[in-house]
């Protein structure tokens, strides 16, 4: 898939005034990983997420945040590849709210993901997209382990600002 390039804060706070439908924005963090069964050395690792997002959404209207991939990996990588299963959060001026599971049971995500929102705030207010978790399922004849992987510190990839209607 392509390579996560931390763009977050910089890809949207060039956007003030212009009208664009969304905006691809990429974060790859370190990540608390978990291997099961146990593996030695495997709790540390990488997650990231690329997402298409509007810059700005109008207070009261429905829109759809397009997660093109959330991926995880252990140890220091580039490019880690997509998870089975995922999680991303939404906090702010939206509904729903709270983390979002991408997956349904142990069926795995189909990207791209589409989670449609509404913007419930006033013009001004935010919408913080983030990333909470990937695990990566590995089936290899009679053997089955996962690699699950939360971001070490924010999961914070995008911020959408609520506007006045037109």
């Amino acid at each position: 898939m392509g390579t996560y390039r931390v763009l977050a804060g910089v890809a949207l706070a060039g956007l003030g005034g212009l009208s664009l439908p969304g905006c691809e924005v990429s974060k790859l963090v370190a990540a608390q990983c978990v291997v099961e069964p146990p593996a030695p050395h495997q709790d540390v690792g990488v997650i990231g997420m690329t997402v298409d997002v509007p810059p700005r959404v109008e207070a009261g209207d429905t829109f759809t945040v397009v997660v093109r991939q959330v991926g995880v990996a252990a140890g220091p990588v580039e490019s880690p590849p997509p998870a089975d299963l995922a999680t991303i959060s939404v906090s702010g001026a939206a509904t729903p709210s709270g983390g979002i599971a991408l997956s349904s049971g142990f069926q795995p995500v189909v990207w791209p993901a589409e989670v449609e929102l509404t913007a419930t705030g006033a013009p001004g207010d935010t919408i913080a997209i983030g990333v909470v978790s990937g695990t990566d399922v590995h089936v290899d004849g009679s053997t089955i382990w996962s690699l699950r992987c939360s971001p070490a510190s924010s999961g914070h990839v995008a911020t959408i600002t609520v506007v006045e209607p037109s």
